[in-house]
Order: structure tokens, then sequence, then C-alpha cells
């Protein structure tokens, strides 16, 4: 079983574990580093959201759809919540299932149906907040 462990050691230096006691230390490259918008950042290897490394998204292919929803070629991704690990708070970007990538869009504002609010859909569902409301 592979356990990742990540520390925040400062703004932007983490530590990282890819086996159970080893530990290495992973920084930025700062000389790509840049700020996306809001809370997301990037450099030549990595997506950040909070400070904190997104290793499982695809950095070539990452986009914001609005201030909460982005996608990769892998998926849609909502900001979810945050794991708190010994007083270390890890922030983390979740990938939302059952959603169809090619015809999946947001809303500026929110939208309503038969008193349903939304702020995104797909050509099946719509959602709010990453979670399905209705469907189609």
């Amino acid at each position: 079983m592979k356990k990742v462990i990540f520390i925040l050691l400062s703004t932007i230096i983490f530590s990282g574990s890819t086996k159970l006691g080893e530990t290495k230390r992973i920084e930025p490259d700062f000389k790509s580093y840049e700020k996306i918008s809001g809370s997301y950042y990037k450099d030549s290897n990595y997506i950040y959201y909070n400070g904190d490394i997104q290793y499982l998204i695809d950095l070539n292919s990452f986009e914001l759809l609005n201030g909460l929803y982005s996608k990769d070629k892998n998926g849609i991704y909502i900001p979810r919540g945050q794991i708190k690990e010994r007083k270390t708070v890890i922030y983390y970007l979740s990938r939302l299932n059952n959603i169809d990538v090619q015809t999946f869009i947001t809303h500026e504002s929110n939208k309503e149906i038969n008193r349903i609010i939304y702020d995104a859909e797909d050509k099946n569902y719509y959602y709010y907040r990453g979670n399905i409301v209705n469907k189609k």
C-alpha cells in the first residue's frame, strides 16, 4: 500500500513520503512558479491549490472553469475539503464522478429550473457546488 503524507513547511515548500518511513523534500520550481488565479498556482511540474501540490492533476491540460470548478484531461475537479493530520491542513482538489467532461459547462451565476438552483451542467445532470441536483 502506497501512503503519501504532505507536511507544510512554509508557504510553498513541502515534504512528501512515497514509502512508509521515507521522506523527501519537494520544492516548487521557483523560476517558473506563478499564480494562475485565486488560490491556484503552477510551476513547470505541478498545479498547486492553497499551497499544496496536486499530484493527480495533469499540468498540461489543467484549466480553471470558474472560481469553483476546474478540469484537466482526466476529469472535472472541485475543492472539497481539508484533511487534518496532526494539526496539518492539506488542501486538495477532488475529481467529480459520473460527469460528461465533453459537455460539462459552468455558469457565472446560479441558474434555476423548477425551483432547483444549479451552477453547472452536462448533457445528463444539473450540478450545484459539485453535487447532482437534478436529472435532465
